[in-house]
C-alpha cells in the first residue's frame, strides 16, 4: 500500500435524535446542500425530507388516488384507499419480502424478532373447504 494512505475503518453508524442514520463523515448541520445519494429521500434541493413532510406528500397522494377511483366509478377501491395510512407502508413492505432477515436490515431492526412481531402481517394460506 502506497506510504500515506490508509484503508478504511468500520465506524458506528446510530440514528440522530430525530431518528435518522447518521455517520461520523455526514454534515452534521442541514445548511450544507446534501448529496442526494446520503439520504433515500430527499426533497427537490437535496435536503432530506422530515416526517411531516413526507406525511403531508403521502396524504395529497392517497387523496389523488382515492378521486381517480371515484372517477372511474370504484367505489369499494376509492374507500380502501381513503382508509391505509402513511404508518400501513412499514408493515406492508416488511409482509411483502419473504426474507425476515431482508425485511429486518430494510426496517433497519437489529434484531428479526422485532421485524416478526410487530410488523409482518402475513396471514396463514388456509386450504379450501371444498
Amino acid at each position: 500500500m502506497p506510504e500515506g494512505k490508509q484503508l478504511i475503518q468500520p465506524v458506528a453508524i446510530e440514528r440522530d435524535e430525530h431518528g435518522f442514520w447518521t455517520h461520523p463523515a455526514w454534515p452534521s448541520t442541514d445548511e450544507k446542500l446534501i448529496p442526494y445519494a446520503w439520504f433515500f429521500i430527499v426533497n427537490k434541493h437535496g435536503k432530506r425530507m422530515s416526517w411531516p413532510m413526507l406525511r403531508n406528500q403521502w396524504a395529497d397522494a392517497r387523496e389523488g388516488a382515492r378521486v381517480k377511483a371515484e372517477v372511474e366509478k370504484k367505489p369499494d377501491l376509492a374507500n380502501r384507499i381513503a382508509q391505509f395510512q402513511f404508518r400501513d407502508i412499514r408493515p406492508k413492505a416488511a409482509s411483502e419480502i419473504n426474507d425476515l432477515s431482508d425485511a429486518s436490515v430494510l426496517l433497519g431492526h437489529s434484531k428479526e424478532g422485532i421485524t416478526e412481531r410487530v410488523y409482518r402481517r402475513v396471514g396463514a394460506i388456509a386450504k379450501p373447504s371444498k
